[in-house]
């Protein structure tokens, strides 16, 4: 029992003595008026040792009372403190009852999830963690085991539609005499954290990569141009044979593909250092556009732009994110086989980034072949080389960025591009 309660109960029984005091007291002031008329010696004695203790129990009374004022007083001070705790710190609170049901949800917890307090008292852990089960899971876990905490990462989507990755622990809420009240969640946002984890991954395997083919680009080079060398002198000796000069048209213009290929292993091979300064996205999209009006107009396809109308000015690479675009741009034309196409360009500020979506309505990709786009050689073009999209990752990438791709069969596909809007300074070898 807290020390509020001990002094209520207190004050209780002092006013039931007091009561019955006042009974004593009224009984013994008759009896001094009747002893009076008797002249009794010890009627002096009696009445004023019981009007001492009356003294004494009235100044315990106000005593009591101050101790009550006090007691609440520091209960309320205990109160503030706790919520002025709760307020302050950084990570995200939230405690949950025996029924998982929602008690108290921090100022962190509002701004890390994007949900108001109001919104969330008395709700249940289902409601507020739908996407994950294993975040209520857990909860039942500490409150069949209170011992051990339980950590945990997952996704949590918020309202505004923004997924982000949380890493949260789960301990017991047990209150002073040691029994087991409700539950505590303790989180905080790893979504940068795993955006530089992903980053450092990636950068790793794009400097493998890249020296690989650097490596393979080199050993190409140099017996393409013997063989170059060796069919330009049989193109002089057999100028009259129209036949042969038809084989070696054939054998040059594989020297140029394969030329065009070893160009592309070297640009991705080619270190990435980062020369920033302003580019505003859409004055940089616009021009883009602009430079595919013709293919446009000659396959008949339909653009769209929606940029933002406070889409910010960002410190980039504007060569290097001219050359991504220009890829994402050129695989929307291109995955577009009809004349009835659209491609849709949008830029929007999705804090901490500035997202560009680039949309189509083309053939889209298989599911199974999704997560190899960005593969280096790889490609579900006829002709392609499959470092288009290596490409654009690893320039993406060397800014701070992250590229995404949703795509249906059938239906299209749209490349997300996210930059940062307050980068540090990137680049370095890959």
């Amino acid at each position: 029992m807290n020390q509020p309660l001990i002094i209520l109960f207190g004050l209780m029984l002092l006013a039931m003595m007091i009561i019955y005091l006042a009974k004593l007291i009224f009984r013994l002031k008759k009896a001094e008026r009747d002893l009076t008329t008797t002249q009794n010696p010890d009627l002096g004695f009696v009445v004023n040792t019981f009007q001492n203790m009356v003294t004494r129990l009235k100044e315990s009374e106000d005593e009591l009372r101050r101790l009550r004022v006090m007691a609440e007083e520091r209960a309320d001070e205990i109160e503030n403190y706790t919520e002025d705790v709760l307020r302050s710190v950084t990570s995200g609170v939230i405690t949950f009852n025996l029924d998982k049901k929602i008690v108290t949800f921090n100022k962190a917890a509002e701004e890390l999830l994007g949900i108001d307090s109001a919104e969330t008292i008395g709700t249940s852990c289902n409601m507020l963690f739908s996407g994950s089960k294993r975040v209520c899971q857990m909860l039942d876990d500490v409150m069949s085991d209170p011992g051990p905490c339980r950590r945990t990462e997952v996704s949590f989507r918020k309202q505004a539609g923004d997924d982000i990755w949380i890493g949260l622990t789960v301990s017991a809420l047990m209150n002073r005499s040691g029994n087991l009240i409700g539950t505590i969640l303790v989180f905080t946002d790893l979504t940068e954290i795993k955006l530089l984890k992903e980053q450092v991954e990636l950068r790793e395997k794009m400097t493998v990569l890249g020296e690989m083919s650097a490596g393979i680009a080199h050993e190409l080079r140099n017996p393409m141009g013997v063989i170059s060398g060796y069919v330009e002198l049989l193109s002089k000796r057999l100028k009259k044979d129209s036949h042969n000069q038809e084989i070696i048209q054939g054998i040059i213009e594989e020297i140029n593909g394969m030329n065009r290929i070893i160009t592309e292993f070297l640009a991705f091979a080619r270190p990435t250092d980062i020369n920033a300064s302003a580019v505003s996205l859409p004055e940089l999209l616009g021009s883009i556009i602009q430079s595919f009006s013709k293919r446009f107009e000659d396959s008949g396809i339909t653009v769209k732009t929606n940029f933002s109308a406070n889409a910010p000015v960002i410190m980039a690479d504007d060569l290097l994110l001219r050359q991504a675009f220009q890829n994402l741009v050129q695989n929307a034309i291109e995955a577009i086989p009809d004349k009835s196409g659209e491609i849709a360009v949008t830029v929007r500020t999705a804090k901490p980034f500035v997202e560009v979506a680039i949309k189509d309505n083309g053939v889209g990709i298989p599911k199974e072949k999704v997560q190899k786009i960005y593969t280096p050689f790889f490609t579900t073009k006829e002709r392609g080389t499959g470092l288009g999209l290596a490409l654009v990752q690893k320039i993406i990438v060397y800014h701070g960025g992250k590229i995404e791709v949703e795509s249906q069969p059938g239906l299209g596909t749209t490349f997300s591009v996210f930059l940062p809007l307050h980068p540090e300074k990137k680049g370095g070898e890959g």
